[in-house]
């Protein structure tokens, strides 16, 4: 059975990848403030800034490492550059997230694979850094997922919305901001395709059409039933400026592709079948 890494398996896009991968795979995850995973023996703990990444990768030889882990720029890049020259070595398979951020100083279109990168923000600066450091590898070695707003029963800007409805407070809205959606559920089974088959190159997981923002979050508070509710619009511009990803020369089969209303649609779904279950009755 192959053995996969995931450095930063207990945050948030870790978790998505721990959950789905582990029935299938020897799988292994790194923790470091959560006290959850200290008597299970496939956690292991790791401080970004104390430890050492080579110790892990030569205990367990993963066949494949996900990489979502957060922390100082610095201790990241030095991290990944390890784990560059062990998949060289091994030709063990590297998995990079990142996301629309690489972007974020284009407006004017939505951005594909291959688009040359314009980061503007700390963050956006940050995920190129880490991308060119993977792409040092040869192509047959790395897969990046760059990835739009993700919604999902942990995604921070529902748990936003249903907050906002509970206290009567607001939820801002971006009228003029035109965004590519991916669920929680959706990303799971693209990564799982993207390990079993080994799928590489760069990967825009993102809906297969735009909307606006604030299209989006009406629509999902009327089907969530968060009625009424707050809004706030914020025009960053008077045009319209997209903050964007689409699929178009590296995709993933068609039954892995989904549109705006499909996932939204999903969304919903899981929301009602979240509050049917026994915990919450």
């Amino acid at each position: 059975m192959r053995r996969i890494l995931i450095l930063g398996a207990s945050g948030y896009l870790g978790r998505i990848s721990y959950k789905e991968l582990t029935p299938y795979f020897d799988l292994h995850g790194t923790y470091f403030s959560s006290k959850d995973y200290t008597e299970n023996q496939v956690m292991h703990y790791f401080d970004l800034e104390k430890d050492s990444v080579t110790d892990l990768l030569k205990s367990l030889n993963p066949t494949t490492v996900i990489y979502t882990l957060a922390g100082p720029q610095q201790a990241q890049q030095q991290t990944l550059k390890i784990l560059v020259e062990y998949c060289r070595a091994t030709g063990a398979h590297l998995i990079l997230f990142s996301g629309v951020a690489v972007f974020d100083a284009v407006r004017s279109h939505a951005s594909y694979e291959t688009d040359k990168q314009l980061p503007q923000s700390i963050q956006g600066k940050h995920l190129s850094q880490l991308e060119r450091i993977v792409m040092d590898l040869p192509e047959s070695l790395y897969s990046i997922l760059r990835l739009p707003l993700l919604l999902g029963p942990s995604a921070p800007l529902i748990k936003q919305l249903q907050a906002a409805h509970a206290h009567k407070a607001h939820f801002e809205l971006h009228p003029n901001e035109i965004i590519g959606i991916n669920t929680e559920q959706e990303l799971a089974r693209q990564l799982h395709y993207i390990v079993n088959r080994k799928a590489t190159g760069v990967f825009h997981l993102s809906s297969t059409d735009l909307i606006h923002h604030s299209d989006l979050f009406i629509e999902l508070a009327q089907k969530l039933g968060l009625q009424p509710m707050a809004f706030s619009y914020n025009y960053s511009s008077n045009e319209d400026e997209y903050r964007a990803l689409l699929p178009k020369y590296n995709k993933l089969p068609a039954h892995y592709r989904s549109s705006v209303a499909q996932l939204i649609n999903q969304v919903v779904l899981n929301e009602e079948i979240s509050t049917l279950s026994p915990k919450n009755s």
